[in-house]
């Protein structure tokens, strides 16, 4: 137990530097033009205001039905539900075009087999809601968490951290390679403390950096424990 315990924390780890470096050498700037009606556009893909709205609706809508308390939620930015929802839909998008480009995929047999590891449909739904993801976007969530594992590994990920940061900086330059613009109304990433709020949103609190949740699904259970 204790040897799968420090693997845990590893790959947990590593897909926490992954996180922060793909955000850093991505293009997340509050003062990118974007498209009328876009919440943020990832190289070919067009995430539009009204997707975001739909998604933050399912998501609120959900955590209401689930009697998810505030403090329950490990989300990017628990003063606004929007921003922490789009980081999660910009990090798939990230992954699959990164992973496009590599001939990297995960089948859909993966995603089940993950889901039913994890105790099924409705067990994940209740873990992925608690960091920013509508039931809608549960599998393509997944999916871009099993996209992350893979291009890690090949990009020379393993269990020792000067792997898992040389993989991690890897993915960092591929995601800088990727035009990612995200609407100024939803502030800019920092990838110590997430989407950082700008003229009329709250800014996080101490205690919330401090806590680190810039990292949404920084706990989710990695694939294969």
């Amino acid at each position: 137990m204790e040897g799968r315990s420090v693997k845990s924390h590893r790959v947990a780890r590593a897909r926490l530097i992954a996180l922060a470096v793909t955000a850093a050498g991505a293009v997340l700037t509050a003062c990118a033009p974007v498209q009328a009606g876009a919440a943020a556009i990832v190289g070919d893909h067009r995430i539009t205001s009204a997707e975001l709205d739909k998604a933050v609706r399912g998501f609120e809508t959900a955590v209401t039905k689930a009697k998810i308390p505030p403090q329950g939620l490990q989300i990017a930015d628990p003063n606004s539900y929007p921003r922490s929802v789009l980081l999660n839909m910009v990090q798939v998008d990230l992954f699959e075009q990164i992973a496009r480009r590599h001939k990297v995929s995960v089948t859909e047999g993966e995603v089940d087999a993950y889901v039913q590891s994890q105790g099924g449909p409705a067990a994940i739904e209740q873990k992925a809601l608690a960091f920013g993801v509508p039931p809608s976007q549960t599998r393509s969530f997944l999916r871009g968490m099993l996209l992350n594992q893979k291009l890690n590994q090949a990009f020379g990920g393993g269990a020792d951290e000067a792997a898992a940061q040389r993989a991690a900086a890897r993915l960092g330059e591929e995601a800088g390679k990727i035009d990612l613009k995200i609407n100024p109304r939803y502030g800019h990433f920092d990838p110590q403390q997430g989407f950082v709020a700008v003229q009329r949103f709250t800014k996080p609190t101490d205690a919330q950096q401090a806590q680190g949740q810039g990292a949404p699904g920084q706990e989710m259970p990695p694939p294969g424990q």
